[in-house]
């Protein structure tokens, strides 16, 4: 597979050119053992990126209004990253029908930067006000890993069960050289008058190491699939996971992991006929973070459990599948973005670990065929989130989602034509200055979709889509008190293609 693409935005300067390339291979080796290799290439060459988003207040304390296409980037700010995936795997059945598959994959991945952080607050009359900072920087990321799996069925009991052990291994080396700016115009001047032709920084010719880190990961895991009788069976397993981080980050030198950490996992399902199934579940949580508080230190891994409670049903023959579910999530550690930046980084904002937090909801899902040429999908989620006092987190995540998306292929003289279309409803968000209080919000809002596919013949078709048909105007990022950014407003694409 081949692929290059070269786009422009809604938003001033900033354009895209990506390659991809893409290969596989694949062989039974013997009737039984099943072998694949290959290999990804991408490419992002943007121009003009930004980096951070649009102040949201004026100095006087009012809220701007900028336009979708205000940038922040300057002409010569770049982002070029490559994605380098090699692997292989292994696939062998055993004569009892057991299955062993075996892992290998090796991804590389690396970025040179140069960017403009803009932050501040404008003068509604004179739009000074703003203050910028440079950086410029070159890295990579390498990570192998191997894992192999082995599964199948086993008679007991008169029931058949099933069981899957596991084991898994990685290594990251990352590496980041970064290069500081000599002289540096830090003066924004009339932020009315951006255009992006803001002085490049002449750059150090020798760069210092900022990030040395080498990550390492292991576990060990097993799960069984035990049949009580044919309508009720439960599942029971864990996971054994170690890690390990060694290096410097940003002037921090870091040597700390967590070693032989359990995690267990339950569950029961109960078919209370052909159509309906319930189920139960239960697992704990350990997620190591990449999140660091003031004094540059990670903050502990998250854990907690997670219970959820649902019922999965189908009908028309299975051409319609349901689904209703509640859930309840613990966390302890979970990490909060402050205001402050760490001390002695380029712009890293630095985070606090909240305790306590419960996550409460239910989603509901319907997707199928209810009626011959008519597909539907639809999903609801809601819930809450709460710390231990009480005070909503992750207020910049919609706690309320509707997602909608139908087609329907004409019959007789239209039977070529398939018109389709669909709704994402969500709440609205918000963040919030812990030291002002003042609220960057997003009201609830909708958007649009519609399609048409026409067949001119068995191997030639046209679609077209269009996204955001109303052209709604909304943030897709209200994740810093003081800075938003633009969601994709109106688009239209139009595919054609001929299959051989």
């Amino acid at each position: 597979v081949a692929k290059f693409e070269e786009s422009e935005s809604f938003v001033d300067l900033y354009g895209d050119e990506k390659a991809v390339l893409y290969g596989v291979f694949e062989a039974d080796v013997t009737p039984r053992t099943l072998l694949r290799f290959g290999l990804s290439y991408q490419r992002n060459d943007p121009t003009s990126p930004t980096w951070g988003a649009l102040s949201a207040w004026f100095s006087d304390g009012s809220r701007t209004d900028w336009d979708r296409s205000k940038t922040t980037a300057a002409n010569w700010t770049q982002w070029e990253t490559s994605n380098q995936n090699t692997f292989a795997n292994v696939v062998h059945t055993f004569t009892n029908d057991w299955q062993l598959i075996i892992n290998y994959n090796r991804l590389k991945n690396t970025q040179d930067t140069k960017l403009l952080y803009l932050f501040g607050a404008v003068d509604k009359d004179t739009g000074e006000g703003l203050a910028s900072s440079s950086y410029k920087s070159s890295g990579s990321s390498v990570q192998e890993s191997f894992d192999f799996q082995l599964k199948g069925y086993f008679q007991a009991w008169q029931q058949s069960h099933e069981f899957v052990f596991g084991a898994l291994h990685s290594e990251q080396q990352a590496r980041t050289i970064s290069f500081a700016p000599i002289s540096d115009a830090s003066e924004v001047g009339n932020f009315y008058e951006w255009d992006g032709s803001f002085p490049e920084p002449t750059w150090a010719d020798n760069g210092d190491t900022a990030v040395e880190l080498d990550t390492e990961q292991e576990g060990l895991y097993a799960a069984t699939r035990l049949s009580v009788t044919d309508a009720f069976k439960f599942i029971v397993g864990g996971r054994v996971s170690s890690w390990q981080r060694v290096g410097v980050n940003y002037g921090e030198n870091l040597d700390f992991g967590d070693s032989g950490v359990v995690i267990p996992y339950a569950g029961v399902l109960y078919d209370l006929n052909q159509q309906h199934r319930i189920y139960a579940s239960y697992t704990e949580i350990f997620q190591p973070q990449n999140a660091r508080d003031i004094d540059g230190n990670y903050l502990e891994p998250q854990i907690g459990s997670s219970q959820e409670l649902g019922l999965k049903s189908a009908f028309f023959d299975g051409a319609l599948v349901t689904s209703a579910a509640v859930f309840m999530i613990s966390q302890d550690n979970l990490a909060q973005q402050t205001d402050d930046v760490i001390p002695g980084t380029n712009m890293e904002f630095a985070y606090q670990a909240i305790q306590g937090t419960q996550s409460k909801g239910f989603e509901v899902e319907l997707v199928g065929e209810p009626v011959k040429h008519w597909n539907l999908s639809l999903g609801y989620t809601q819930f809450t989130a709460e710390d231990e006092n009480g005070r909503a987190v992750n207020t910049d995540t919609p706690a309320k989602l509707l997602k909608f998306f139908s087609t329907y292929q004409f019959s007789g003289a239209l039977q070529s034509l398939t018109l389709g279309g669909g709704i994402n409803w969500q709440d609205d968000i918000y963040s919030q200055d812990a030291t002002s209080g003042q609220r960057l919000e997003q009201d609830a809002f909708t958007l649009v979709s519609l399609m048409a596919r026409y067949d001119f013949t068995e191997h030639l078709s046209a679609q077209l889509n269009m996204d955001n048909v109303l052209d709604e105007a909304y943030y897709s990022q209200v994740g810093f008190y003081s800075q938003y950014r633009y969601g994709n407003p109106q688009e239209f694409a139009l595919n054609v293609n001929y299959r051989f």
